[in-house]
């Protein structure tokens, strides 16, 4: 999608959730009855995703960060 649009460099950011956060049952306001500690742990990439990520993104012609 971002190709499309016209980009052409995707910064990905990497997190270690039990290395930068506290676990909690903390919610993150009213958006969601899910605690913050479990959206974020679903959003965290494994080392091996990130690498087929970049792989995708080099296959696709655009630079990933």
């Amino acid at each position: 999608m971002a190709k499309k649009a016209g980009a052409d460099c995707i910064k990905f950011q990497t997190h270690i959730v039990e290395e930068e956060m506290t676990k909690t049952k903390m919610l993150p306001g009213k958006i969601s009855k899910t605690p913050l500690w479990d959206i974020i742990k679903n959003c965290e990439l494994t080392a091996n995703e990130e690498k087929k990520l970049s792989e995708y993104c080099k296959k696709k012609k655009i630079k990933g960060k």
